[in-house]
């Protein structure tokens, strides 16, 4: 049993040692990284997100707990605070109120729809 112990032990100085030399002779890659330019962001983007959240839009399991007044709330925010989303992408409804919207790239070989 004290062999065992001793054993231990001499193993866990031996990884603390390991650490302990690993950690000093560590050596930082310290690479410069260019400046990116700030996005300009619309100064109506954050209240239109505080007014997205808003919108209580929460599924529940339960069906009778469904709100789809709220929904239709978010519906009616997306095409009013977004319509060159709607008119400038496809847009399909799934179920009255879940959206997919389909951007078309300026090189339409990459698309993944492209693909298949």
């Amino acid at each position: 049993m004290k062999k065992l112990l001793l054993f231990l032990l001499l193993l866990l100085i031996f990884l603390i040692a390991l650490v302990l030399y690993n950690t000093y002779n560590f050596k930082a890659d310290n690479r410069e990284v260019k400046a990116i330019e700030l996005i300009k962001v619309p100064n109506d983007a954050s209240s239109n997100l505080a007014e997205a959240i808003d919108i209580r839009t929460i599924s529940f399991e339960n069906e009778e707990d469904f709100d789809s007044i709220q929904f239709q709330l978010f519906n009616d925010f997306l095409e009013e605070k977004y319509p060159l989303l709607h008119q400038q992408s496809e847009h399909k409804t799934f179920s009255k109120y879940s959206h997919l919207y389909t951007i078309a790239g300026t090189q339409p070989a990459l698309s993944l729809l492209s693909s298949c």
